[in-house]
C-alpha cells in the first residue's frame, strides 16, 4: 500500500519504497516552465525513485514567504495523502557552508551571493552581504540629507552636517 490507502497502487509502487513519504529530488524547472498546482509556487522535480519528472508545490516556511529553488538544486519532497508532492525545503550538499545560528534566531541566506538577514532573538534584524541594502524600494534612505558646514580658505570642505532617517539605524 502506498501513501493512500484508497489507491490501486501495486506493492513495487515507487510511493512503497519511502516508508515516511519523504525523498529526495533534483529540481529541473522553475515555474515560467510548470503550471501552478493551486498555490502559486510550482515547480518539476525529478524524485531519486523515478526517472521521470513531476510537478510539486513548494511549501513556505512562514507565510508571506516565498522561495523557488532554481534548476539542479537538491531538494526534500513529500507526498500528501492525495499524493499530490510538495517540496519542503533545499538540502544542503557537502561543498556547502551551513550558516551559524542561535536558538531563537531566525537566518534567512541568498543561495548565489553572501548576503543574509539575520532575526535574532531579541527582535534585531541584521542584513548583511555583497550588494546594496535598498528599503521600501528607495524610499526609505539611511542619509536624508548632507551639507557642508565649514570650509577652509582654499574652498574645501571642513565639515558635514548629515542628517539621517530616524527609522533608519547606522552603526
Amino acid at each position: 500500500m502506498g501513501l493512500n490507502p484508497n489507491s490501486s497502487e501495486s506493492d513495487s509502487d515507487y510511493r512503497d519504497l519511502n516508508a515516511i513519504g519523504v525523498e529526495g529530488a533534483t529540481v529541473i524547472q522553475t515555474p515560467s516552465d510548470t503550471t501552478s498546482t493551486g498555490n502559486g509556487h510550482s515547480i518539476s522535480v525529478v524524485p531519486d525513485t523515478l526517472n521521470e519528472p513531476i510537478t510539486a508545490d513548494v511549501a513556505v516556511s512562514q507565510s508571506g514567504d516565498a522561495h523557488l529553488p532554481k534548476p539542479n538544486t537538491r531538494v526534500i519532497i513529500a507526498y500528501r495523502p492525495s499524493e499530490q508532492p510538495i517540496v519542503l525545503g533545499t538540502r544542503y550538499t557537502i561543498d556547502e557552508t551551513v550558516p551559524d545560528v542561535a536558538p531563537g534566531e531566525r537566518v534567512i541566506g541568498h543561495p548565489d551571493s553572501d548576503g543574509f538577514i539575520r532575526f535574532t532573538a531579541d527582535g534585531t534584524i541584521e542584513i548583511s552581504g555583497d550588494a546594496d541594502v535598498v528599503i521600501n524600494g528607495g524610499n526609505k534612505q539611511a542619509i536624508t540629507d548632507v551639507q557642508a558646514s565649514g570650509t577652509n580658505a582654499e574652498g574645501g570642505i571642513t565639515g558635514l552636517d548629515i542628517t539621517r532617517s530616524d527609522s533608519v539605524y547606522l552603526p
